[in-house]
Formats: C-alpha cells, structure tokens, sequence
C-alpha cells in the first residue's frame, strides 16, 4: 500500500510535480462532480432535500437534482469528444510521412460538429 507514493518520493522532481498536479485536478473534478447535482436541486431550482415528500420543494429538489445530473452527462459527453478529437489529430499529426520515418506535422482540418 506505501509503495506507490515511494516510487512517486523516489520520482525525479518534474514527474513529482506532474503527479501532484494531476492529483488535485481529479480531487477538483470529483468533489464539483459530487456537489453539482446538490447545487443545482438546492441553489438553482429552490429545493429542499428535506421536504416533505410531493410538497412544491420536494418536487423541485427532485427536477433540479435530473436536471444537475443531465448537466453532469452532457459534461462528460463533451469532455469525451474532445479528448477523442484531440487523439485523432495526434494520430493524423504523428504518422510518418517521409520514407525515412521521420515524424512530421501536417495541416489537417477536422470537421467540427
């Protein structure tokens, strides 16, 4: 279980920085993916998670939590698509394009959805 944070002591300080840079990029990531569906329910419709059951705070708490889930899936579905993208770009960018295999960038336009 100690392990991987002593590769990660034992790393070269810019692998270091990389490590904790990442790391608290997935920790913002997690804790806004947590927290968005109870935001949007509580701040943005009005809701109260402790309402009474099919009061008019309850019923928003409810729309607003599908609604900061529906928010959370189009999140995802974007980010995924521009990773992809990014990935063909590298692939088409990083394809030899000489006899001698060196490595080349081209002009390359994607089309945009």
């Amino acid at each position: 279980m100690v392990e991987p944070f002593l590769e990660v002591a034992r790393s070269p300080p810019a692998l270091q920085k990389l490590f904790f840079a990442d790391l608290f990029c997935w920790m913002a990531l997690m804790s806004h993916n947590m927290f968005c569906t109870d935001f949007v329910a509580t701040v943005v419709y009005g809701g109260k998670p402790e309402a009474e059951k099919g009061s008019l705070e309850d019923i928003r708490f409810d729309e607003g939590v599908r609604m900061g889930s529906l928010g959370l899936l189009l999140h995802s579905i974007t980010g995924e698509k521009i990773i992809l993208g990014e990935f063909a770009y590298l692939l088409v960018c990083l394809t030899p394009c000489s006899p001698t295999h060196q490595f080349t960038y081209l002009r390359v336009h994607l089309p945009t959805t």
